[in-house]
């Protein structure tokens, strides 16, 4: 996003560069829409059942059928079913509209389960001439596919969109940093972007490392059962970028005295490089010998030979790039927007760089909001914790299990150190932030939300709460720089604060209680500004000390306006 701002910001200046820039991001729009248009003509073919008649049917014969291909998906459920519509009997063998192969033994073995020959079931018959019937409803989650080419097209649209409207000739008012921050609808595009990252990223997180992490710490108490190999093979999965290889071993066993056949290896079904790793897999499953594998008690058509981490799933963490990517969007939308928008609010060459006097004026009592509360504190560190802990206790519950059976991963252990770290710190944050709830609150009224250079800025503070508990208090107004580097694909920010003015250093229960104090910004500084690569943002600092307890450290963000022009 950073890059493509930059893109924007130096080729929206001519009609050429827009064009150059127009048919750059028509790449992704026409990208996103062609990829969209795919997925919705595959999903209003699987939702259209919804809005059929549901009725009974009787189910003549069901079986599964295999082909001899080398692709994973070579089984199918086929079924035969039998239903009256509008007094005449029809005879389908639709099962449904959506996936129709398999690779997993399992999940046509509990289809078959479910549609017994001679079973009444319920089936959904299109009202429509011709008459057609499905047994089963296509996945309605399977919509959030959707979201997918969403990227492409919010990117490419909106690039263009912005490309042509903002002409770079407007300069817009002095506006409250507060303000600024919550307001405009640069803000909400991004945080709608970050949030569209933000759900793909957790769906596929969920989809290839939550849930097979799941299944494998359920599977631990799955029981272990003698099976005999029929078969075992190295499947090849060629694509546009090579090919790339899964397992597949059918094993035969015997549960509750009734007999199962199964094809699940491991919990990660996806295909990857690396023939030899596979194929040694392989090697050690040759047909007719004996193995053990772990079937699920209540279900026992599912079943599994290897229970434990595979290597390959550590591409379930790739999607948590999104996750950051997306959660980082929107906590930034403000700065970004802000950033986005600065050659707005720079000074103009011929327009004086001062306001209106009467913008000044004083408005208030005005009470300043803190940049941060202390429930908002704790709701964060919970989420990040329980969010970073939740992963990497699935590791650390496998490193354990191997130690109990006497196989140590080193290379694991050492490589979850940092992780686990990292974790204990963030626990260790919770207790911490949850007794600052307790915390007297500092409440600051100022005589104008907004105050000029050389103006006077008069602080109001009571501290609600038992405030006998503050040793120390600090009042300051300090006034920071940031400054964003570019160095090749990589952004930094310094920041350094030119002057802190102090309004309170008090140790006196009386002064920390409630006072006031009278502050004269000095003319010579700078105002708040937000630019392309620099800002200057002011802000009251309430600082409290407190013995053996979390202390009090809120800002107040403030706005300085440019120095008044004299009459």
């Amino acid at each position: 996003m950073v890059w493509a701002g930059a893109v924007m910001a130096s080729s929206t200046s001519s009609i050429a560069g827009r064009i150059l820039l127009t048919l750059f991001l028509a790449i992704f729009l026409s990208a996103g829409l062609f990829f969209g248009w795919l997925i919705t003509k595959t999903l209003l073919i699987d939702a259209a059942p919804y809005w059929w008649t549901k009725t009974d049917a009787v189910i003549l014969e069901s079986a599964m059928r295999e082909d001899n291909s080398q692709n994973a998906d070579r089984y199918e459920f086929t079924v035969r079913y039998q239903y009256r519509w509008a007094g005449e009997t029809h005879t389908d063998s639709q099962f449904t509209t959506g996936k129709k192969r398999f690779s997993d033994l399992g999940e046509v073995a509990r289809f078959q389960k479910l549609y017994v020959a001679g079973s009444r079931v319920s089936c959904w018959v299109d009202p429509n001439p011709p008459h057609r019937a499905v047994l089963k409803r296509a996945n309605p989650w399977m919509a959030l596919l959707l979201l997918f080419p969403l990227p492409f097209i919010l990117i490419g649209g909106g690039g263009i969109y912005r490309a042509w409207r903002d002409k770079g000739t407007a300069v817009s008012e002095s506006i409250p940093v507060s303000e600024r921050a919550t307001k405009g609808s640069s803000v909400v595009f991004l945080r709608l972007f970050g949030l569209l990252f933000l759900v793909v990223g957790t769906v596929l997180f969920y989809v290839m490392a939550l849930q097979p992490a799941w299944r494998i710490m359920s599977a631990r108490k799955w029981s272990a059962t003698p099976c005999q190999v029929l078969s075992s093979r190295v499947i090849s999965n060629r694509g546009n970028k090579g090919t790339t290889y899964s397992v597949e071993v059918r094993y035969a066993y015997e549960f509750g005295g009734r007999k199962f056949e199964a094809n699940r290896y491991g919990f990660f079904t996806g295909s990857t490089s690396g023939y030899a790793g596979k194929q040694a897999v392989v090697d050690r499953f040759p047909p007719r010998s004996q193995a053990v594998c772990y079937v699920n008690p209540n279900d026992p058509n599912e079943a599994v030979i290897d229970r434990g981490i595979s290597s390959q799933m550590w591409f379930g963490l790739l999607p948590l790039a999104f996750v950051v990517a997306g959660g980082s969007i929107i906590a930034g939308a403000p700065r970004m927007a802000g950033r986005s928008s600065s050659r707005l609010r720079q000074p103009q060459p011929g327009i004086p760089d001062s306001v209106p006097a009467e913008t000044a004026l004083p408005d208030g009592p005005y009470e300043l909001k803190a940049s941060a509360s202390p429930i908002g504190r704790l709701v964060g560190i919970i989420f990040i914790a329980l969010f970073w802990c939740g992963i990497v206790s699935v590791f650390v519950f496998h490193v354990i299990d191997g130690w109990r059976r006497g196989r140590t991963e080193w290379f694991l252990v050492i490589f979850l150190i940092p992780f686990v770290l990292v974790g204990l710190g963030l626990l260790a944050a919770i207790p911490y932030q949850f007794l600052a709830l307790f915390n007297p609150r500092v409440r600051l009224l100022v005589n104008s939300r907004t105050v000029p250079l050389g103006g006077e800025l008069r602080v109001n503070w009571t501290l609600s709460g038992n405030a006998r508990k503050v040793r120390r208090l600090r009042l300051l107004l300090e006034g920071r720089e940031e400054a964003t580097y570019r160095r090749g694909t990589n952004t930094s920010t310094d920041k350094n604060v030119f002057i802190s003015l102090p309004l309170l250093d008090s140790t006196e229960s009386g002064a920390i209680a409630a006072g006031n104090a009278n502050l004269t910004i000095p003319a010579g500084l700078m105002h708040t500004f937000v630019g392309a690569n620099n800002k200057v943002l002011w802000s009251l600092h309430a600082k409290g000390e407190i013995l053996r307890w979390p202390d009090i450290a809120d800002e107040f963000e403030i706005t300085i306006l440019p120095l008044l022009p004299r009459k």
